[in-house]
């Protein structure tokens, strides 16, 4: 990829990005007023696409609320009507909406409705699931385009955030020219943001697997691909700009179709050919664009009923959501692409706690909507108790989610961590030096990957030379070895770590790391474990050192005693 398409990709996706942050903007007066009120806008009628099908421009009212502002105009359930193109789809309480209502004779009649105010509905609910699955999407846009790395798999994926980030109606916005530019925005992302995910997983298989059996069978693919996306998008601007109503009735399908086809296709071409990290990082690609994906045909959809469209909706968001979550937590914890930093426990168990709490003032809210009392003082009492059940199983609760999380995501790292953790505690009962440093190079061979670990001790002539591992010899007065000094801690050092060795605060061996084969970094937990793992075994080194040398030393007393003894055995038997 050129320096040139690089940026322009990249500014795409920014710019993307920031229109999207600026859609949600405009509309966020409108929902928030509804989410905080709890009430939100009703005409007082239900209906379906005439003749059953979602491409007909009239409706069919099939249900009327009692008392409701169609029921007050005079409508009845099987009237015919069309919404006309500059009506908003979901107008706030307070608003009109007008309606084209055809008569049996042929006639026609323009009514105007007003929006009543009606108490919170499934509506609202999906509404807040679908704010935040925009915002998650559009700033993970952000994160990619501005952090990721000048690859064509990386800036695919912004674009893509950026483009489901911008999947709404955004029909709550006031100005006419605005809300017609979100719409076409909206029918522009429907039909692109499938495929950029698509074409993101192509190229990414590409780059790991160095290209290997993709070239004829992507050719053809992507030329298909791109001659029905562009016929999809020439239907659906057709289609959304004369009838902006219906959000869900889409042609998509073939073409939603043909991008798993091109998924799968990626994806077992590259599992074939991979291994280790790689195909790891494969298998978490395939879950989250599956339900990614999912959550792209659930949405298209073509269900007429319009209650239906809620449920629909509701589900294929939280696919969607779902399968973002699954993406970053393969970006962050298998550096899919590499941000400069990485996920670790405390982070997730950060997000796990909040999430937690949230889900108990959620169950908090719930009892309080379902059980009402007009007495405070019983308000009062039923909040206290239900803040005390919930403050009983939090803890237990708590455990049970964190235990799951971290066999789920930080398996490989505990059973690591583990092993020297265990090996710390036998450091103490070795008896000789060199069972020691096998021992413990061979346990930094697991985190650093083979031929990255290397263990240097102090030569008489003072420098450092490698007596595990290959490393080349230090200076007694290099630049690291004059940084190991100066600190207690690790150092970096060409992208892996130096960790110190001292004796008596005197430094005496260097352990050095080299940056990880499979690119993944050392976390600030790693090299707190790393750093003490190394002084506790510098200390036992020592002692043993002390040791060997005593020993030496006696046997050295020992031997020349002997030979003194001999020496005078003869005179004594002479005498």
């Amino acid at each position: 990829m050129t320096r040139t398409t690089d940026r322009f990709l990249r500014l795409a996706a920014l710019l993307m990005a920031f229109w999207g942050f600026v859609l949600v903007a405009l509309e966020a007066p409108s929902w928030i007023e509804q989410m905080t009120t709890g009430q939100s806008g009703s005409t007082g009628f239900g209906f379906q696409a005439e003749g059953g099908h979602l491409f007909s421009g009239r409706i069919v009212l099939t249900s009327i609320a009692e008392g409701g502002p169609a029921d007050r105009a005079g409508l009845k359930v099987g009237d015919v009507a069309e919404i006309p193109v500059h009506t908003q789809y979901a107008p706030r309480p307070g608003l009109t909406v007008s309606l084209l209502v055809y008569r049996a004779d042929g006639s026609s009649e323009m009514l105007t409705l007003p929006v009543d105010a009606i108490p919170e509905q499934f509506t609202l609910f999906v509404r807040r699931l679908l704010y935040v699955g925009f915002t998650l999407f559009l700033a993970l846009a952000a994160l990619v385009a501005w952090r990721g790395p000048s690859t064509l798999p990386s800036r695919l994926l912004a674009l893509a955030f950026a483009l489901y980030g911008q999947t709404s109606a955004y029909a709550y916005i006031d100005d006419d020219a605005l809300r017609m530019a979100g719409q076409m925005s909206w029918t522009f992302s429907l039909s692109t943001a499938p495929l950029c995910l698509a074409l993101f997983v192509v190229f990414y298989v590409r780059e790991r697997t160095s290209g290997a059996g993709f070239r004829a069978p992507l050719r053809w693919t992507l030329l298909g691909i791109c001659v029905l996306a562009a016929s999809v998008l020439f239907s659906l601007f057709r289609l959304r700009l004369y009838m902006p109503h219906y959000m869900y009735a889409t042609p998509q399908y073939g073409a939603l179709l043909l991008v798993c086809t091109l998924v799968a296709q990626a994806l077992w071409r590259g599992w074939s050919k991979a291994g280790g990290e790689d195909r790891q990082r494969f298998r978490w690609i395939a879950i989250a664009t599956t339900a990614v994906l999912a959550g792209d045909l659930i949405g298209a959809t073509p269900i007429p009923v319009w209650q239906s469209f809620l449920v629909i909706g509701l589900v294929s968001y939280v696919a969607k959501i779902t399968g973002a979550i699954l993406l970053v937590y393969a970006l962050l914890r298998h550096r899919v692409i590499d941000f400069g930093f990485a996920i670790n426990r405390a982070t997730v168990f950060g997000a796990t706690s909040l999430l937690l709490v949230g889900l108990f003032a959620a169950c908090t809210a719930l009892a309080d909507r379902l059980l009402r009392f007009d007495d405070g003082a019983e308000r009062n009492w039923i909040d206290i108790a239900i803040t005390f059940v919930l403050a009983i199983a939090a803890t237990r609760l708590r455990k049970l989610v964190e235990d799951w999380v971290e066999r789920l995501l930080f398996q490989s790292w505990r059973a690591r961590e583990q092993a020297l953790r265990d090996f710390l505690q036998r450091a103490a009962h070795f008896t000789r030096p060199d069972p020691l440093l096998d021992g413990f190079a061979a346990l930094l061979t697991q985190f650093a990957g083979a031929d990255a670990a290397a263990i240097l001790l102090q030569a008489p002539d003072g420098r450092f030379t490698s007596v595990r591992g290959d490393a080349a010899p230090l200076d007694v007065d290099a630049a690291l070895t004059v940084e190991l000094r100066a600190t207690s801690g690790a150092v970096r050092w060409h992208g892996g770590l130096a960790l110190p060795m001292r004796r008596g605060g005197a430094l005496f061996g260097v352990v050095l790391l080299k940056p990880r084969a499979n690119g993944e970094i050392y976390r600030p937990d790693e090299i707190e474990l790393l750093a003490g793992a190394a002084r506790q075994v510098g200390n036992d080194l020592q002692a043993l050192q002390l040791v060997v040398r005593e020993s030496d030393r006696f046997d050295s007393i020992v031997e020349r005693l002997d030979r003194i003894e001999s020496k005078l055995s003869p005179l004594s038997q002479t005498a």
